[in-house]
């Protein structure tokens, strides 16, 4: 079962020791506060504050302002975690790493669909991208973006891609809103450790 609260989530991954990045994000869902945004104030989309206002409405000056930004709360927040610890988790034990090879090693190759690995689109990708079918160890993932950002290993065998143990959750974003439509704004740490990995 997949937890509904970011105080669930916290609750199964930090004991198993997993990093966590969290990023802030503008309320808005324009951009997340990393890389050449890290160190702004306002989103430079929109112009809303990254910090919610004080109660106080009290004014630091510039003598306190790198100390008022460390006690300063941040609208949104997304929680990404990274892929690249949890793959490498997965392949430091042995059952799990044959089962990432299964799709190649362990499949019945007699042109009947039972893997996806039997489907035109994989053939397909393997015929464009040689180089990524050559070795069974490259991970092919499908990434649902449907309200929850979830990978789901294709590799593995058909029982398993969905189980609950095999389904990584990406990104959590806190707060009431939704991103909707600027998913792709929460998914760039995705994208990045996916580019690490391709290397």
């Amino acid at each position: 079962m997949l937890p509904d609260t970011v105080y669930e989530a916290k609750q199964i991954v930090c004991p198993v020791g997993l990093k966590i990045q969290k990023i802030h994000a503008c309320w808005n869902n324009c951009v997340l506060f990393r890389g050449e945004n890290e160190d702004l104030d306002n989103c430079p989309e929109c112009g809303m504050s990254r910090y919610k206002c004080r109660k106080d409405g009290g004014d630091d000056g510039e003598d306190n302002m790198d100390e008022r930004k460390k006690k300063e709360t941040p609208r949104k927040v997304a929680w990404y975690f990274p892929l690249v610890s949890r793959l490498q988790r997965m392949f430091a034990n042995k059952k799990e790493a044959k089962l990432l090879r299964c799709h190649e090693e362990g499949r019945n190759k007699d042109g009947m669909l039972r893997h996806p690995a039997d489907c035109a689109q994989w053939r397909y990708f393997d015929n464009t991208y040689g180089w990524f079918g050559d070795d069974p160890r490259n991970i092919r993932f499908a990434l649902s973006t449907e309200g929850m950002n979830l990978l789901s290993i294709m590799n593995h065998p058909p029982w398993l891609c969905n189980k609950c143990k095999y389904i990584m959750r990406s990104t959590l974003v806190s707060g009431p809103k939704q991103p909707s439509d600027r998913i792709d704004v929460f998914l760039q740490p995705l994208v990045e450790d996916l580019q690490l990995l391709r290397q």
